[in-house]
């Protein structure tokens, strides 16, 4: 439930549905109300319902997609997207390819000019400080 309790919380979904915690007819279908009402009044004109594949065996993916379809039709149209499916992966594209090789040598870089700097240090990397994150800002690769 980690995965879909984060991406909830970080995408601001409207329900996540996990295993940690039981699930039901009713809190499906109240969660449902609750969105129709939003959109039907202009508070929202998105929803964004996450559950983990091993939420509910009988409530899983299919089933929320067929019900939100028919219990919705006259206040949103419902897609889906199967987290897991997507990070499974398969073969890595050519984009994938250079993506990693350019993350891979600037962590090298920097890793290189750590050591040099820092050669002659007796160094301790135990503070929250001393964690590094490579990401990207501004179409450029920074730490």
């Amino acid at each position: 439930g980690y995965l879909a309790t984060l991406a909830g919380l970080a995408g601001g979904a409207d329900s996540a549905y996990i295993n940690e915690e039981q699930i039901g007819i009713k809190e499906l279908t109240r969660d449902l109300d609750i969105m129709a009402s939003k959109m039907d009044n202009g508070q929202i004109y998105r929803g964004l319902v996450l559950i983990n594949e091993k939420a509910n065996p009988n409530y899983n993916i299919d089933f929320l997609k067929r019900m939100y379809t028919e219990e919705g039709k006259d206040h949103f149209t419902v897609r889906d997207n199967v987290l897991g499916h997507s990070q499974q992966g398969g073969t890595p594209s050519p984009f994938d390819r250079n993506l990693a090789t350019k993350l891979a040598a600037k962590t090298v870089n920097w890793l290189i000019e750590q050591l040099n700097h820092f050669a002659s240090l007796d160094v301790h990397a135990e503070t929250p400080n001393s964690a590094v994150v490579l990401g990207s800002r501004q179409a450029t690769y920074t730490f």
